[in-house]
């Protein structure tokens, strides 16, 4: 829920499953969703009503909105956007009322992007493709809208991860291959989680906005499954959820000078 204040009463915006999606077990989920909602919330009266709604938004799994809350960006939660083996990224415009209008739509070149956030400058936004492995950066045009997707990262399993033998003690259904869950920015850097690699890294954000080198990485307990991050109100803590193992993870981050 994304709320914008007006008074004592909130704008409220949810997202919803209203197409197929392979979920985690592999099984496929139909949801019965409207796509995307807008609710006002009475604070006073303790009242939600539903504005209006959006049912043409396929599967908008997370939404998030950008830094002047002018623009709303959703991920569509698909395995295949008109045939690009991926899902898609849709950005709205949000006018004095609430209601959304339709800028544009691109692919995100992975499978089943489940997660959406933005740099805080108005300058990118970055999918984490659950499926896909991968997070893919997209720059934004001068009025918020998707411009073009102009760097991707896609993960593989590989020696290090396996090293001290964790190959053997990841989730089999899980963990079957890298699963990208979120890519959240804080301070200059892109943090990403990989619930199946059981990863989570940073990548230091160029002058031009898009993630540079790798800035950290670290390898939690084999079969952990990271998914989110929060990070403390100083910035020197990250919080991770980590899903299989029904744990939080906490590290204590100390940029170098």
């Amino acid at each position: 829920m994304y709320p914008q204040e007006n008074g004592k009463k909130v704008k409220l915006y949810t997202g919803s499953y209203n197409a197929p999606v392979v979920t985690g077990d592999g099984s496929v989920y139909l949801g019965k969703g409207e796509g995307i909602c807008l609710w006002e919330f009475d604070e006073s009266a303790g009242e939600v009503r539903l504005e209006k709604s959006w049912p043409e938004v396929l599967n908008a799994s997370w939404l998030t909105l950008s830094p002047d809350g002018k623009m709303l960006y959703a991920v569509n939660e698909l395995d295949d956007y008109e045939g690009t083996m991926g899902g898609a990224l849709s950005a709205y415009h949000i006018d004095a009322r609430g209601c959304l209008e339709a800028d544009s739509i691109l692919p995100v070149m992975g499978a089943a992007p489940c997660h959406v956030s933005c740099d805080g400058s108005g300058g990118h936004v970055f999918t984490a493709n659950y499926n896909g492995g991968s997070m893919s950066c997209f720059r934004l045009a001068a009025d918020g809208g998707l411009a073009e997707m102009d760097l991707q990262l896609v993960h593989r399993f590989g020696e290090k991860e396996n090293a001290d033998g964790r190959e053997g003690l990841r989730h089999p259904v899980r963990q079957e291959k890298p699963h990208v869950h979120s890519a959240a920015v804080k301070d200059g850097f892109v943090w990403i989680a990989d619930l199946g690699t059981d990863e989570i890294s940073c990548y230091e954000l160029e002058a031009d906005g898009k993630p540079g080198k790798c800035a950290a990485s670290v390898f939690l307990e084999a079969g952990s499954g990271p998914r989110s991050f929060a990070f403390s109100r100083e910035g020197d803590m990250l919080y991770v959820t980590c899903e299989l193992k029904n744990r939080i993870a906490v590290y204590r981050w100390e940029k170098e000078n």
